[in-house]
């Protein structure tokens, strides 16, 4: 199945986009180029650094939005891909209306079909993935979010 994506390469799937942003904050721990800091989407640092979070490494590596680029000043990403970026900034907090609702918005400015049986979706993620800070623990942050999107995959979302 062909994944619908904005024309910034975002897919306009939750299940997708969540698993490809996390591919995404992998690539950038990995990263000479970037400093994963979740208080910052992507920002570049006077050290030839760009800081990121993890809408910020989608930017980077999905997007290919260079590591000297302000996102605030110098993107030129599209409305539905700035959409799907605030969701994956509320997935990061693990806060599922608020991601699922955002790509649901992105999927709507895109002239897709709505969402169907989101609720239940969203009932479900927030039951059975709670919380999971960054910083106190990334190997569960990464599990978790992994496991929310295969979930979400098998709902067909």
């Amino acid at each position: 199945m062909d994944i619908p994506r904005t024309e910034d390469g975002l897919a306009l799937v939750p299940s997708a986009l969540l698993a490809e942003a996390v591919d995404d904050l992998a690539k950038a721990e990995a990263s000479t180029v970037y400093d994963v800091c979740m208080g910052v989407w992507h920002e570049p640092r006077p050290n030839d650094r760009c800081a990121v979070c993890m809408a910020g490494a989608a930017m980077a590596f999905t997007a290919k939005l260079e590591p000297h680029q302000d996102y605030l000043t110098e993107h030129n990403l599209s409305r539905a891909s700035t959409m799907l970026l605030g969701g994956l900034d509320f997935a990061r907090a693990f806060h599922w209306s608020g991601y699922i609702n955002a790509v649901d918005m992105a999927r709507s400015r895109a002239g897709l079909p709505a969402l169907k049986d989101i609720w239940r979706a969203i009932d479900e993620l927030a039951r059975d993935f709670p919380h999971v800070d960054y910083e106190t623990d990334r190997e569960h942050f990464h599990a978790s979010l992994r496991l929310a999107a295969a979930a979400l995959a098998e709902r067909g979302l």
